[in-house]
């Protein structure tokens, strides 16, 4: 599991401080978006097979997977970087790896955009 700073030694650096922090704010944000998009798949902008965009307040959330490594984003809205991270940054600092389940999101997102999921929706229900 994702370390919490709950669990950092008392005599931690502030550093390590910081980067537990950092990684329980970035599992928090990868894993918001999983559930979002399986409950609203409308909410995403796809870009690409590998490449979707996320309206969230001020900013743009990118999230790009590609050769089985998924990186986000988080842009302002003139589109300057203001934070990146990657799946393996995550898996480094002890967080779960991404990447098998942002493969599977990629291919809903596209099984909606497409209408595959709808069309076999209404197929189901007139069967």
């Amino acid at each position: 599991a994702c370390p919490t700073s709950g669990k950092a030694a008392a005599h931690t650096t502030n550093v390590k401080e910081v980067i537990i922090s950092m990684s329980e704010k970035w599992d928090a944000l990868a894993t918001k978006i999983l559930v979002m998009l399986d409950e609203s798949p409308e909410r995403a902008s796809l870009v690409s097979n590998d490449h979707f965009l996320i309206n969230a307040g001020n900013f743009i959330v990118s999230v790009l997977n590609a050769a089985d490594l998924v990186t986000f984003e988080i842009l302002d809205f003139e589109g300057k970087l203001i934070d990146a991270f990657t799946d393996t940054d995550l898996t480094e600092l002890g967080c779960p790896g991404y990447s098998a389940k942002y493969a599977q999101l990629f291919t809903s997102l596209e099984r909606h955009r497409s209408g595959a999921d709808a069309a076999i929706d209404d197929i189901l229900v007139s069967l």
